[in-house]
């Protein structure tokens, strides 16, 4: 239940560069929009971070995860 804490741990981990690997940093992106998305219900903070991830992270695994699709079609 401590999504929250999670997140920010997440998101500082992608702040401060500890994470170097593209793939890792986007699935780590993906998983901070999923934790708002599902387990939040926070469908704006979700969109925010999946589209970081299409962003920053074009042409990695994650970034044609079905949760994007809608994203692309824009």
């Amino acid at each position: 239940g401590e999504y929250r804490d999670a997140i920010e741990r997440l998101q500082r981990s992608l702040d401060t560069g500890t994470i170097t690997d593209r793939e890792l940093g986007s699935r780590t992106q993906f998983m901070i929009g999923r934790t708002y998305f599902k387990f939040l219900k926070d469908k704006e903070n979700a969109n925010r971070s999946f589209v970081k991830v299409l962003a920053k992270y074009p042409g990695t695994k994650i970034a044609d995860h079905p949760y994007l699709d809608f994203l692309n079609e824009k």
